[in-house]
């Protein structure tokens, strides 16, 4: 393995373990801690200034674009501030080239995280916190579904691995 590799590898594992950590906090307590979006920004800046395979333009982009749209969302109440800032920082990992898909795989896994939660199944998920309650009619930890497309996502890095 080059050690561009390494390093790339090393940031997707931080990434992952980021992203798998703010999925189960929001599954448990509908919040995604800021630091999980820190930590995947900070992997992308690492994985920009030390490897070929990440662009720092494109991701600039693609991460304007995601916190402009989250930013909107957020104002509608559509989505959480921590779902914003988790999907903001995918997008700069994902750039221009793959913010469509990464929003749509996003929005396919959110979708199925919905219907759970408007089913019989949200008896097994953890009670809302009061915060949660009156921020939203319906909390739903959408964290899960942004989890499930920013996996999607560094599996198409994973590929420049091998």
């Amino acid at each position: 393995m080059s050690p561009n590799a390494a390093i790339l590898g090393a940031c997707l594992a931080l990434s992952v373990a980021a992203l798998l950590w703010g999925a189960i906090s929001d599954l448990r307590a509908y919040v995604i801690p800021n630091r999980v979006s820190a930590l995947i920004v900070l992997a992308f800046v690492v994985a920009v200034a030390l490897t070929p395979h990440v662009k720092l333009v494109d991701g600039l982009i693609g991460g304007a674009i995601g916190l402009t749209v989250g930013a909107a969302l957020f104002a509608l109440k559509w989505m959480g501030g921590g779902d914003v800032k988790l999907f903001a920082a995918l997008s700069l990992w994902a750039g221009l080239s793959r913010l469509a898909p990464l929003a749509l795989v996003t929005s396919l896994a959110g979708a199925v995280v919905s219907l759970v939660m408007i089913s019989p199944l949200r008896r097994f998920a953890p009670p809302p916190s009061t915060e949660a309650q009156a921020a939203a009619a319906q909390p739903v930890p959408y964290g899960l579904a942004i989890a499930a497309g920013g996996l999607w996502l560094f599996a198409q890095y994973a590929r420049l691995l091998v």
